[in-house]
C-alpha cells in the first residue's frame, strides 16, 4: 500500500513537470493567437479599403468612357455636318 502511494506521488509529481513544462508553449500559443485575430481585423479594414478603391475605380472608368464615346460621337457628328 505505501509503495503504491508513493508511485502515485511520483506520478503526480511527474504530472506537474510537464504541465509546468508546456505552460510556455500554451503561453505562447495564446500570444500567437491573439496576433493573429489583430492581423486579421487590420486585413480585413485594408480589404474594406481596396474594396472601397476598387469600386471608385469602376465608377471614374466608366465616366471616362462615357465622355469618351460622347466626343466621339460629336466629332462624327462636327465630320458629318462639315461633309454636306
Amino acid at each position: 500500500m505505501e509503495r503504491t502511494l508513493i508511485e502515485l506521488a511520483q506520478l503526480f509529481q511527474d504530472l506537474e513537470a510537464v504541465v509546468i513544462r508546456q505552460d510556455v508553449a500554451i503561453q505562447n500559443i495564446e500570444q500567437q493567437g491573439e496576433q493573429v485575430e489583430e492581423n486579421v481585423a487590420k486585413a480585413n479594414v485594408h480589404i474594406d479599403g481596396a474594396i472601397d478603391s476598387a469600386k471608385a475605380a469602376r465608377k471614374k472608368k466608366f465616366w471616362c468612357l462615357l465622355i469618351i464615346s460622347k466626343s466621339s460621337c460629336l466629332q462624327q457628328q462636327r465630320l458629318v455636318s462639315s461633309l454636306l
